[in-house]
């Protein structure tokens, strides 16, 4: 019975483990399907939980102070997602592909 208890255990601790992992704070992903979920005024914590990470703060002449956009990459192709924030909440996106 100690075994399978302890069996029982470390599938748990195993995985929980995996889930803190994928919430590591490693940078996020992008995808069409993730670009399609982000809504305007979604925080900055909202939209990395839904890329899994954090994004490349990217900056452009002539943006304004009170703005800051952010890059998100697909790893597997020449993928991005744009997302610029104003006052903390989305304010404008953009895909390229």
């Amino acid at each position: 019975m100690l075994r399978l208890h302890n069996a029982s255990l470390a599938a748990v601790l195993l995985v929980l483990f995996t889930i803190l992992a994928g919430c590591s704070g490693g940078p996020g992903k992008a995808s069409p399907q993730k670009y399609r979920l982000i809504e305007l005024r979604m925080s900055l914590s909202e939209v990395e939980d839904l890329m899994g990470g954090y994004g490349e703060i990217k900056t452009f002449e002539g943006q304004p102070a009170d703005e800051t956009t952010y890059r998100w990459d697909s790893p597997n192709s020449d993928y991005h997602i744009y997302v610029t924030f104003k006052d903390g909440r989305v304010g404008s996106l953009v895909e390229y592909n």
